[in-house]
């Protein structure tokens, strides 16, 4: 900043652009992209210094995750900086930089980037628009479209849910199944909620009255039986609780050991006739099967076991280290560091040695 002026620098202290701008922040949803404001007007330079969109609209949108196009706003209309001109009441991209629904004259449609319109449907509101394929809504009820076919379902349905693959979550009555681009029934509905993990693409499908959940593969290829307990992308595993205790998967969902997931434990939980215990990486018993519930060794290397109603601690080698004593129902989560278990408030995330 410089005589309530201000501009951007490098760490080494060489300038990137001049001292000019009112404003400089950063724009939600975008890298390397930062807005300026010069004459009250918006513009975007990227992290080294260069001008990519002039300081001439009052408002400027990221378009999507990790794009470089920008809607904009001129005259009180909307457009995008270098596809469409700044004429519409309001703009909406959905999920590409190609597909576009707009409102103009009160009236709304799904363009392309030369402004043809690519959808003739009735509809109420657009639910999504990835891999060429609309989800959208007309009278209370839900349809999809494939605009790379031209081609719609011919039923509609009380919801409906893109996930991959021409693949749909659908309901018509209280039950959910999932169906394809043609209609046709891929798995029953006969399912109390169907959950989908789209950063993995697995499918969880729950059924009334039953404990156990089943997990599918995106070729709806049955991979396990049981709850997912975490989705971990970053490290590339999905942890599943299932009757023999947790099993891990690659995203692929193949099956793998606690071991090559969990790098830096030296104990992994194990279960043997409804017991849990511990093993190493050998699979040598550390750890008899002698608790009710256990949790995998942490990041500090503890872990929390549960007999008889009671929690407690074990150390790095499988010690008790606090005694089993403290009731811990009402905590969400179940840790601890030493002899301090996690207290009940998350928001507080403490850990204490109070019962």
């Amino acid at each position: 900043e410089k005589d309530g002026k201000f501009g951007i620098i490098n760490f080494e202290g060489d300038k990137l652009t001049d001292i000019i701008y009112e404003k400089i922040y950063t724009l939600k949803g975008t890298k390397n992209s930062i807005v300026t404001e010069k004459d009250n007007k918006k513009g975007i330079v990227s992290h080294l210094g260069l001008t990519t969109v002039d300081n001439k609209y009052e408002e400027i949108i990221s378009l999507g995750k990790d794009t470089k196009k920008y809607i904009v706003k001129l005259n009180n209309k909307y457009g995008i900086d270098g596809i469409l001109d700044c004429k519409y009441e309001e703009i909406k991209a959905l999920n590409n930089t190609e597909t576009f629904l707009v409102k103009e004259n009160g009236k709304y449609k799904v363009i392309d980037k030369n402004e043809k319109i690519v959808f003739s449907e009735k509809f109420d509101g657009i639910e999504i628009i990835k891999n060429n394929i609309i989800v959208y809504k007309y009278k209370d009820a839900y349809c999809a479209y494939d605009l790379k076919n031209s081609k719609k379902l011919s039923k509609t349905y009380k919801t409906l849910k893109y996930t991959t693959n021409d693949l749909f979550i659908f309901k018509t009555n209280k039950n959910y199944g999932i169906i394809d681009i043609n209609g046709k029934i891929k798995v029953k509905e006969e399912y109390t909620n169907i959950n989908y993990y789209e950063d993995v693409n697995i499918y969880e499908l729950e059924q009334e009255n039953q404990d156990l959940n089943i997990i599918l593969n995106n070729e709806l290829k049955q991979i396990s039986k049981g709850i997912i307990n975490e989705v971990n992308y970053n490290k590339s595993y999905i942890k599943v609780w299932t009757e023999e205790g947790y099993n891990y998967y690659n995203l692929k969902g193949e099956k793998i050991f606690a071991k090559d997931v969990l790098i830096a434990n030296n104990l992994f939980l194990s279960k043997k006739n409804g017991k849990y215990g511990f093993v190493d990486k050998e699979g040598t018993v550390i750890v008899d099967y002698i608790y009710d519930d256990a949790k995998e060794q942490n990041e500090f290397g503890y872990i929390s076991v549960k007999k008889d109603g009671l929690w407690g601690s074990l150390n790095k080698v499988g010690q008790v280290l606090a005694d089993i004593k403290y009731n811990l129902d009402n905590n969400l989560l179940i840790d601890f560091i030493g002899e301090y278990h996690l207290g009940e408030d998350l928001n507080l995330m403490y850990y204490t040695d109070k019962n």
